[in-house]
C-alpha cells in the first residue's frame, strides 16, 4: 500500500509555520488592542478636556457675578428664563429690562444687609468655636472663609457714591 501524500515541505519547516501563524494573530490582536485602547483614551482626554473649559468658563462667570459684575448676572438670568419659558425674541426684549432692573436692585438690597449678615456669620462662628478643640477650631475657621469667600464686601464696588461696604462692616 502507498502511504498518503506528504508535504512536499520538510517535517520541522510545517511545525514551525502553525506556532508563527499563531503568533501572528496574537500579535494583531494585540496591536488592535492597543490601538483601541489609545482611542478610548483619547476619547477621554477630549471629554475631559472639554469639561474642564465648561467649568472654567462657568466659573469666570460666576467670579464676575460675585464681583458685582450686574451685567453678567442679568444675562445668566435671562439664558436661564429663555430656556425654561422658550421666550421669544419680543418676550426678550419685553423682561430684558425688568430682569436687569431687578439685578440692580438686588445688589443694592445685599450692600445694606451684607455687613450685618457677615457680623452675625463672625458671631456665630466666635460662639461655636468655644466648644471645640484647637484643631477643629482651625477648620472651622476655614470653613467660615470658605463660606464668606464670595460675600466679601470687598467684592463689590461701593454704589451710588455710598459709604465703601468694608469700612461699614468694620463699624457695626
Amino acid at each position: 500500500m502507498k502511504r498518503a501524500h506528504r508535504s512536499h515541505r520538510p517535517a520541522s519547516l510545517s511545525h514551525e509555520a502553525a506556532p508563527s501563524a499563531a503568533a501572528s494573530t496574537r500579535r494583531q490582536l494585540l496591536i488592535c488592542l492597543l490601538l483601541l485602547f489609545i482611542f478610548c483614551s483619547g476619547l477621554v482626554a477630549g471629554m475631559s478636556l472639554g469639561r474642564y473649559r465648561t467649568i472654567q468658563a462657568i466659573r469666570a462667570r460666576v467670579d464676575r457675578a460675585l464681583a458685582g459684575d450686574r451685567d453678567i448676572v442679568a444675562q445668566m438670568v435671562m439664558r436661564r428664563l429663555d430656556r425654561a419659558l422658550d421666550l421669544d425674541q419680543a418676550q426678550h426684549e419685553a423682561i430684558a429690562p425688568i430682569v436687569s432692573n431687578a439685578v440692580t436692585k438686588v445688589g443694592r438690597l445685599r450692600s445694606r444687609i451684607l455687613p450685618d449678615y457677615l457680623a452675625l456669620l463672625d458671631q456665630t462662628a466666635d460662639a461655636i468655636a468655644i466648644h471645640l478643640d484647637p484643631s477643629q477650631q482651625t477648620r472651622l475657621r476655614r470653613l467660615r472663609q470658605t463660606i464668606a469667600g464670595g460675600l466679601r464686601p470687598s467684592s463689590f464696588p461701593a454704589e451710588d457714591g455710598g459709604p465703601d461696604r468694608e469700612s461699614a462692616h468694620h463699624q457695626n
